[in-house]
């Protein structure tokens, strides 16, 4: 669903649906954060980008390749 908004150019629905999931303590997985991550890339909101990356670490969520290029994006990005 994350994805979907990200695509369709919905950046804050995709962020506001994580929050929600975080709320409701719904664990994401690397695919929900790839997907959070373009978001703050498309926002260019470098804060929440941090943010998502304390959350990651945090939370235990496997950096993998995918996932670490996202983040690489956003930081470059942003």
């Amino acid at each position: 669903m994350i994805s979907g908004f990200v695509q369709g150019g919905c950046f804050d629905k995709a962020l506001k649906l994580f929050r929600e999931m975080e709320a409701e303590n719904v664990k994401p997985n690397a695919v929900t954060m790839m997907g959070v991550l373009s978001a703050c890339t498309k926002m260019k909101d470098l804060e929440f980008g941090r943010w998502i990356r304390s959350y990651i670490e945090q939370n235990g969520i496997k950096m993998d390749l995918t996932l670490s290029n996202a983040m690489l994006d956003m930081y470059v990005k942003c």
